[in-house]
């Protein structure tokens, strides 16, 4: 390994000769450029569903993440309309710079991070230039020399590309020219789809891996081989082809490493690779983006539950595209759990999974309460009522502490809370398959309302509860929302916030509640951060700006969390001695 490559292990040959207890000869894929023996700077990975493709693009992103430091190489991860879990994994590395959940449904954000990269190539070859040298190899020898400060590679990671690019040419020339222009300036392009794609950006592509393909036709224009006698071989057999250039042997048979057992390993290895320093050199400042369940930590009982009922509604929606008659079906929920668990992020991202699924009709999520429901002169509540389901429609209406909705007052009742109700509940038996209702609040106080409103319940096909976060996943709320920002925690924070978030848990107030509910479990982290982020304001005052880095600029340190931590405590005057 010379200090200008870029490689990492994939898989093992599978055609070279055996020596009893010898270890299997490693199959490497080189993102240096091909005129300087690599296999870069541009590779396409392509295999259908269930040939281990996923697997294959976080064995090569994984493995570089492990051989590379933040400040040698950065990712940038755009993922299309499919979720990846392995995304989800790569981009706590400090190595990810930027991170696209779903660029098929934000193109808002996936036009924000290309204008980012834009601005990426500008600023790279400025300084290139500036130097006096071509390319990116020129430039290398002289940061060798001592004559220039390190730039990192970036390494750009698309998942679903002809998803991401679909429809929109100006998308796919913005992405071409990445491909075209960055090359000179060290940065790569990981190309990732079930197959190979008649587009511009496949010329540019420098090596191919290929897992089982459905296109043999495709295959073999590709390859000069097909990729689809593949079939019937153990999930990972690969074909990588290299151009020329790099050799007469340009086809490799391999079998792709298998990065996911056990289980264990792989948790190590990414803990010890969460914990390397971040980067002095910020490639891009965009927040990381997700939509939809990815943007939930934990939950995951909620995550199976909504995933399956989306499956079923599905089905049901294509037996009535096919002709077959079906009764319109009723989806509405009970969300019950304390305060800060989650509810209405889980709502929102259910909004947005119900529409990508084709269950509604309309990416909307309407939040609603007792005030915007509830009028105050006779008639006046069914009328508002009305008006707001009625902009819902087609989508997800959340009523959040749907209890407060009739107010216990003694024997006078709740007259215009009662009408409200009603006419939400003939709303929903009127309109079945029309909207999706969700009642949310805490257990206790809902079950006492459906008790009290028996109607309510029978219209409910689902109730979901809502757990409150244990420590880790409170840590990483709060690292998500600094994300959010923009901004960067020093891992230096987490064992004292992680002590903290524990005792807080153990520690009660008069009333037997736990400290963490009454913080509000998931926003006691949010707070921590606004509170951190303050606190760093404070720390550069009075500093010379233009002196600083990025990541002076964006890092929020251990002292920052700590002061934050120490200021929230004395503010409720909170006594952690008791365990």
């Amino acid at each position: 390994m010379t200090s200008t490559s870029l490689q990492a292990p994939i898989g093992i040959y599978v055609e070279s000769d055996f020596t009893f207890g010898a270890a299997p000869e490693p199959v490497w894929v080189d993102l240096t450029e091909a005129q300087l023996g690599g296999h870069g700077p541009h590779v396409l990975i392509t295999g259908r569903t269930g040939s281990g493709r996923s697997v294959a693009s976080e064995v090569l992103l994984t493995g570089l993440a492990a051989l590379y430091s933040p400040d040698r190489l950065q990712f940038v991860l755009i993922g299309g309309g499919v979720h990846h879990p392995y995304f989800d994994r790569l981009a706590q590395l400090p190595h990810t710079a930027a991170w696209l959940s779903d660029s098929s449904t934000d193109r808002a954000g996936l036009t924000a991070l290309l204008d980012q990269l834009d601005a990426e190539i500008a600023r790279r070859a400025d300084r290139i230039t500036r130097h006096g040298v071509k390319d990116i190899g020129e430039y290398r020898q002289l940061v060798e020399a001592g004559s220039a400060d390190p730039l990192p590679d970036l390494l750009v990671a698309i998942e679903e590309v002809r998803t991401v690019v679909r429809n929109t040419e100006s998308l796919e020339k913005r992405i071409l020219r990445v491909l075209r222009v960055g090359r000179s300036l060290g940065i790569h392009v990981l190309l990732i789809d079930q197959g190979n794609f008649d587009s511009e950006l496949s010329q540019h592509v420098t090596a191919s891996l290929s897992l089982v393909t459905g296109s043999p036709t495709r295959s073999r224009t590709l390859f000069g081989a097909d990729a689809s006698t593949l079939h019937g071989q153990p999930i990972g057999s690969a074909l990588l082809h290299t151009l020329p250039a790099v050799g007469a042997d340009a086809l490799t048979s391999l079998r792709i490493f298998w990065i996911s057992s056990p289980a264990e390993y792989v948790q190590e290895l990414l803990r010890v690779l969460v914990s390397m320093p971040r980067p002095s050199y910020q490639i891009v400042q965009l927040p990381k983006r997700r939509w939809g369940f990815d943007t939930l930590i934990g939950l995951d009982d909620f995550k199976d539950q909504s995933r399956a009922l989306i499956a079923s509604a599905r089905i049901e929606a294509e037996l009535v595209r096919r002709g077959m008659p079906r009764s319109p079906r009723a989806m509405n929920f009970a969300f019950t759990g304390p305060s800060g668990t989650g509810k209405t992020l889980a709502a929102k991202a259910l909004s947005h999974e119900l529409f990508r699924g084709g269950v509604t009709t309309r990416d909307s999520f309407v939040q609603a309460n007792r005030s915007s429901l509830v009028g105050t002169v006779e008639g006046e509540s069914a009328v508002k009522t009305r008006k707001v389901l009625e902009e819902a429609r087609g989508g997800v209406i959340l009523l959040e502490n749907a209890h407060e909705l009739i107010q216990q007052r003694g024997f006078g009742g709740d007259p215009f809370g009662a009408d409200a109700l009603s006419a939400l509940l003939d709303f929903m038996d009127g309109n079945k398959g029309e909207l999706v209702v969700i009642f949310s609040g805490d257990e206790p106080s809902l079950e006492r309302f459906f008790n009290d409103n028996p109607g309510v319940r029978t219209r409910l096909q689902h109730q979901i509860r809502f757990a409150p976060a244990d420590s880790e996943q409170l840590w990483e709320i709060l690292v998500r929302h600094a994300e959010q920002s923009g901004r960067v925690i020093d891992a230096g924070a987490r064992e004292r916030f992680l002590e903290t978030a524990t005792k807080l848990r153990a520690t009660l107030n008069g009333r037997g509640s736990s400290m963490l509910d009454v913080l509000g479990n998931g926003r006691f982290a949010s707070s921590i951060c606004e509170r951190a982020q303050h606190r760093a304001a404070s720390r550069l005052a009075g500093t010379e700006l233009l002196t600083l880095t990025d990541l002076d600029l964006l890092l929020l340190t251990t002292d920052d969390v700590n002061g934050a931590i120490d200021e929230l405590i004395r503010t409720f005057k909170i006594d952690l001695a008791v365990s």
